[in-house]
């Protein structure tokens, strides 16, 4: 059901799902890094917006150039 449900999307939409997936991801590794290498779970601020936002600017052009999501989706 849910299988078919993702086959049936164009190929844009696919790509689109995987960046949306890699910028949570993304976000979620930085949080996690930023308090651990605090040793304590902090709540988010400035600070870890800031982060995750350059984080998330930097990698997904990276990822792009280096053709991730076009060999994903062949």
């Amino acid at each position: 059901m849910v299988r078919n449900a993702l086959l049936n999307i164009p190929r844009r939409g696919k790509q689109a799902l995987a960046l949306m997936a890699d910028c949570t991801m993304g976000a979620l590794a930085v949080a996690l890094a930023v308090d651990l290498r605090l040793e304590a779970l902090i709540p988010p601020g400035p600070m870890h917006l800031w982060l995750t936002l350059g984080c998330v600017l930097i990698a997904l052009p990276i990822f792009s150039f280096m053709g991730l999501y076009r060999a994903i989706f062949r």
